[in-house]
């Protein structure tokens, strides 16, 4: 009697002791799959647009952007408000990458975003500090916005309040009253931040 416990005992060791074995394969899956994916953010780096500084923006991105539509298969990492790609930002630093995306409203509107070499969003910058779409009868907005060789970044909002001659006949007859100047310095500091001067 004593034989046939023994023998269920050693069974049932071996028994778990396989079960055991068998868990450890998925977390060798879930491992490769995280490698993938930091392959992929490469990949993606690799296909779109490459940007050489300085970068400068007025009025929003130009015609040159690339339709975000065409890298479903790296979704994961572009904004979901963002439809283009302006590209990425040439930059000596290797801890953090820069991306400039466009959302598509009045003007195509420059979004900057900050990414870990993993493909994470560290932080992300709104390039305009006043859409130029705002044109009317009383005012006229432009913006610009500029990226040094040292990652400085200046945003620039120029408004002029305008109003049209009683005899004017152009669009382009009106005259200047006065001028509104807003401007905001932003730096990327060491860990991909943007920082407020």
């Amino acid at each position: 009697m004593e034989r046939p416990m023994r023998q269920l005992y050693i069974i049932a060791c071996l028994s778990l002791l396989i079960i055991n074995c068998g868990q450890r394969k998925p977390i060798e899956i879930t491992e490769s799959v995280v490698e993938k994916t930091d392959i992929l953010f490469s990949d993606f780096l690799k296909l779109i647009p490459s940007q050489p500084l300085p970068i400068e923006i007025s009025c929003g991105l130009s015609n040159g952007t690339v339709s975000s539509s065409q890298f479903e298969k790296f979704k994961d990492y572009i904004p979901q408000s963002a439809d283009r790609i302006f590209g990425t930002i040439k930059s000596e630093t290797v801890d953090f990458k820069l991306i400039i995306y466009g959302e598509t409203g009045d003007d195509i509107y420059p979004i900057l975003y900050s990414y870990d070499n993993e493909g994470n969003i560290i932080d992300t910058l709104f390039l305009i500090l006043k859409g130029c779409g705002g044109a009317d009868e009383k005012q006229i907005p432009h913006s610009f916005a500029s990226i040094t060789n040292n990652l400085t970044i200046s945003l620039v909002d120029t408004t002029r309040m305008i109003h049209y001659p009683a005899n004017s006949k152009s669009t382009d007859d009106y005259v200047v009253d006065s001028m509104r100047i807003s401007k905001v310095i932003v730096r990327v500091d060491k860990k991909g931040h943007f920082v407020k001067q």
